[in-house]
């Protein structure tokens, strides 16, 4: 099922929406085959009026990570992060624009209960070759 996940920060989780329609909260989920998504005219109305609204998320396939080919250490992660003040796109660490990505990993960090997005690449060859992850 393709949903929508966005930090919810009224409840401090994450809103799983499908078709338009929030149908879970939780503190953690993985999606495949994600696309990071701004809406332009959402994020312009947050720059006007200095409020924040929905218009940013990461859209994907809830993915089980227990039904996997292969174990976490197969991919090469990256954190990523959106800030509307900063960017119009999601970014990476380097505040280069991530537009889409094989796994993504949603969470709350302990101590603090931040949300975190942990972005995954599937790794083709040699792990110890960082010429060889997928872009």
């Amino acid at each position: 099922m393709k949903v929508d996940v966005y930090f919810n920060f009224h409840k401090k989780v994450f809103s799983v929406r499908h078709k338009g329609r929030v149908i879970d909260y939780t503190k953690a989920i993985m999606l495949e085959g994600v696309k990071f998504v701004v809406n332009k005219a959402g994020r312009a109305r947050v720059l006007k009026e200095g409020r924040k609204n929905v218009h940013a998320f990461v859209r994907g396939m809830i993915h089980e990570p227990w039904v996997d080919d292969g174990s976490i250490t197969n991919y090469k992660s990256t954190p990523v992060s959106y800030n509307p003040y900063r960017s119009g796109n999601f970014t990476d660490k380097d505040g280069e624009p991530v537009y889409e990505t094989y796994l993504v990993y949603l969470g709350l960090k302990s101590g603090t209960n931040k949300p975190f997005i942990t972005a995954m690449e599937k790794r083709l060859q040699d792990p110890l070759d960082s010429s060889f992850y997928r872009e």
